[in-house]
C-alpha cells in the first residue's frame, strides 16, 4: 500500500509550485518525491522570461530518514514569449541533453529546434529528416 500526496500552489496565473510524495505505508519509506517550480523573471510582461525546473528525490539505498539535500535538479527550461514567437531553451540533466526551439505561435505544432545529447546534434521539428512537404 502506498500513500500519494500532491500539493499545488498557484499564487498568480504565471507562477506555480507543486510537490509530490509517494510513501510506502507498509515499510514507512519514501518511494518517490519531486517538486516543480514555475515562475516569471522580470517585472515588465513584454520582457519577462519564464523559468521552470523540476527536482527529484534521490536517496541513498541505506537512508531511512528524509534528507532535503537529496533532491537533484532533473530539468530546467527557460521560455521567452516574444510577440508572435516563443523561444525555449531546456536542459535535461539525466539525459545530458540541451534543446533549443523556436515556435511561431500561429503554427504551434511546426516548431524548429536543435537537440544536443553528448556528441550528437539533431534537428527537430519541421526541419528534421522525417518531415513531409506541407502544401
Amino acid at each position: 500500500n502506498s500513500l500519494n500526496t500532491d500539493l499545488s500552489y498557484t499564487p498568480t496565473k504565471n507562477q506555480s509550485y507543486s510537490f509530490h510524495v509517494t510513501q510506502d505505508l507498509n515499510k514507512g519509506s519514501l518511494q518517490t518525491s519531486y517538486f516543480t517550480l514555475k515562475f516569471p523573471y522580470g517585472d515588465d510582461p513584454d520582457y519577462q522570461w519564464f523559468i521552470k525546473t523540476q527536482f527529484i528525490y534521490v536517496p541513498t539505498p541505506s537512508s531511512k530518514t528524509f534528507n532535503m539535500n537529496k533532491y537533484e535538479m532533473q530539468t530546467l527550461s527557460i521560455v521567452k514569449n516574444d510577440h508572435c514567437r516563443t523561444f525555449n531553451f531546456s536542459y535535461n540533466k539525466p539525459l545530458e541533453e540541451f534543446k533549443f526551439s523556436l515556435t511561431i505561435n500561429a503554427f504551434p505544432k511546426d516548431s524548429i529546434g536543435i537537440k544536443k545529447t553528448r556528441d550528437l546534434y539533431k534537428l527537430e521539428g519541421i526541419l528534421d529528416e522525417s518531415s513531409k512537404e506541407r502544401l
